[in-house]
């Protein structure tokens, strides 16, 4: 169902800001550092503030809003996920960062724009000039955050397959601007979880074309949760084998009622089964672009002899051991700095749970890459693997490996910013014609700040030293947020960025603003 835009009235039409403003959340949104978008207020921060703690949470303003619009700063928003908001704004991305062309990613926004669910889509060019980015408005009425982001997952996995059927020159869409999910304990006004949203580039033109973006197409979010049905007829009317087309519309109907992530999971497990088979209908190399790294392959050129079992698929890395210096941090610094941010952990799939001590040995692993990185840049799962597998074998970690729990670890230190990525493309290692073409995995490592958390510091001897290093270890793990000659390392950011001033306590000489949440 699509809702029409609201009728115009005789008062003063609405500023733009104030329109963003109720569409999105107001506490979780992010702003660029290093290149790459990070949280502005952590989690553990919104979750001690709602629930009556002290401290400041930092809030998007105006004139950062303005700032944006002007090309001098870059900002972030999530999903608005509060049962009070009628709408929320999501951001539909169109990358062709490493593959693809302005023209194709303008020829996929077009055809997005020809459906009638999203006609009237406003659309903007990615600040690289080759991307789209496009902006349509859920009507969500009373449904909760978890609602919408599994119709806005539903509606992620909708686009990709698209972008198999049509023969646009793209790298990738996804879907951005997921809400925050809130999780409320027994006890009225407890808050007992609360997990950050995806972050979503503001628009950026929103200020000179305001009626075009305000006037963008609106989607009601049961209609968003069917649109497996709708690929499915759209695969089906373009020639799909039946079994792939039948496969799709089977793992949409749970969807309709229910929001069980595994049901998420069949509908994307068909979806990548309509990506297979579009692969080979094409005589394109076979790039999947998606963030995980799979095992990659071994030598290039291997014949395989009629009869004769393929080997093994071998990685490309024989690492050596993390040192015992760098894993001696992980029962201590690196769990201390690990329960700081994701204390309760999380959810990493069906009965599976990522716990700090997972966070802590990835870290662990990834500074030992970054300081003995591949020659060609990439970082093997398998390479991780084996250094995980070590790690426990010699007594460091008490996790066993677990590979949904890995990826789950990895992405949560890359939505905070902690990794970079220079390549998330990977090419899976296969047979062809008798010939086994070697894979290659992506390439990412470790920021600067992540490696420095587990720099091995100097053994401390006196008592005024000790007492030295644990204020410096506050500065890291937020210990001392209450000093205001301490802010922790979330406000140092702050500061460094200089989007905005450094939250002022009250009572703080020369404060101008209160912003206490």
């Amino acid at each position: 169902m699509v809702v029409p835009p609201p009728r115009n009235s005789s008062k003063k039409r609405q500023k733009i800001h104030t329109w963003l403003r109720k569409r999105i959340s107001p506490l979780d949104f992010g702003f660029k550092h290093d290149g790459r978008p990070i949280h502005a207020n952590a989690n553990y921060e919104v979750l001690d503030k709602l629930n009556g703690g002290r401290g400041w949470l930092a809030r998007l303003s105006n004139a950062d809003m303005d700032a944006h619009f002007a090309d001098e700063h870059t900002y972030y928003f999530s999903g608005n996920g509060s049962r009070k908001s009628d709408e929320t704004l999501a951001m539909i991305d169109i990358d062709c960062h490493r593959r693809g062309t302005a023209a194709g990613a303008m020829a996929y926004a077009e055809y997005i724009r020809s459906k009638p669910l999203f006609r009237g889509l406003y659309i903007e060019r990615s600040t690289n000039g080759v991307g789209i980015h496009g902006y349509p408005v859920i009507y969500k009425g009373c449904a909760d955050d978890r609602i919408v982001n599994v119709a806005l997952k539903v509606l992620d996995l909708y686009l990709k397959g698209l972008s198999y059927l049509a023969d646009c020159d793209i790298e990738l869409v996804e879907v951005k601007g997921l809400c925050p999910e809130t999780t409320w304990g027994k006890e009225r006004g407890l808050l007992k979880g609360y997990k950050s949203g995806t972050l979503a580039k503001l628009p950026r033109e929103a200020h000179h074309r305001a009626d075009e973006l305000m006037g963008t197409s609106r989607v009601h979010v049961s209609r968003l949760r069917r649109l497996g049905f709708d690929l499915a007829d759209e695969a089906e009317a373009l020639g799909v084998p039946a079994e792939v087309v039948e496969r799709i519309r089977s793992a949409s109907e749970p969807l309709q009622k229910r929001t069980c992530p595994e049901h998420l999971e069949r509908l994307r497990e068909a979806v990548k089964g309509l990506e297979c088979w579009k692969r080979g209908q094409s005589t394109d190399p076979t790039t999947i672009p998606v963030t995980l790294p799979l095992a990659v392959a071994g030598a290039e050129g291997r014949q395989v002899g009629d009869g004769e079992p393929s080997k093994k698929a071998r990685g490309s890395t024989e690492a050596p051991t993390v040192s015992d210096e760098i894993a001696g941090l992980i029962r201590t610094t690196l769990l201390r700095f690990a329960k700081n941010w994701a204390n309760s952990g999380f959810r990493s799939g069906k009965g599976r749970r990522v716990v700090p001590m997972d966070i802590a040995t990835l870290i662990a692993v990834v500074a030992h890459t970054k300081d003995h990185p591949n020659r060609d840049g990439s970082t093997p799962t398998v390479w991780i693997m084996r250094l995980w597998k070590d790690l426990k074998e010699r007594g460091y970690t008490d996790r066993a490996w677990d590979h949904h729990n890995y990826k789950a670890a990895r992405d949560f230190l890359s939505r905070m910013g902690w990794l970079v990525w220079h390549d998330e493309n990977y090419v899976v290692g296969q047979e062809v014609n008798g010939v086994f073409r070697k894979g290659q995995a992506a390439k990412w490592e470790a920021t600067g700040y992540l490696r420095s958390i587990a720099e091995v510091e100097e053994e401390v001897g006196t008592g005024e030293d000790r007492e030295e290093v644990e204020r410096e270890e506050g500065h890291i793990y937020g210990q001392h947020l209450e000093d205001p000659a301490t802010l922790g390392f979330i406000q140092r950011l702050r500061d460094e960025s200089g989007h905005w001033k450094t939250p002022q306590f009250a009572g703080y000489a020369g404060q101008t603003t209160r912003i206490a949440a």
